[in-house]
């Protein structure tokens, strides 16, 4: 099969394991980040033609060599591990910046319809947002990024 081909199913083999089409976002593990699906999938984007090659044979030895192939995705650097790296920071850099933005945390306490959330849920809310935000910037120092 061709390399996107290749690609395209072991970034879905890691999206089966760490996504959520539903809500169309990917998961980061509270600690290793370096062996999150996310990272994965964009390993799998960035392999040379060799380590491909290696992969395609994985994934034709059928449900087993796709497990393998998930698996050691997670566990291992490839060739061009910097450039997946610095792809997931990116992303990560990207959804801080919603944050700093509004876009998650910093909404204001009326909903939608303009009514009053109560004050207890705004802080947990914040709570909750500060939580992921210190996460999210753990990965990024994981990541060496």
């Amino acid at each position: 099969p061709p390399p996107s081909a290749i690609r395209r199913e072991l970034v879905a083999a890691q999206a089966e394991a760490g996504s959520d089409p539903t809500l169309q976002a990917w998961w980061l593990p509270d600690h290793l980040a370096e062996a999150a699906p996310l990272l994965a999938a964009l390993r799998a984007t960035v392999l040379t033609p060799s380590e491909s090659a290696q992969y395609a044979r994985d994934l034709a030895a059928g449900e087993a060599g796709r497990e393998a192939a998930a698996r050691r995705l997670r566990s291992a650097a490839v060739q061009n591990e910097d450039a997946a790296r610095a792809r997931m920071a990116r992303l990560v850099r990207a959804h801080l910046a919603g944050f700093e933005n509004g876009a998650a945390g910093g909404a204001s306490p009326h909903d939608a319809a303009g009514s009053f959330e109560p004050e207890a849920a705004v802080a947990a809310a914040r709570r909750l947002v500060g939580f992921e935000r210190a996460l999210l910037e753990e990965a990024l120092v994981a990541l060496g990024c």
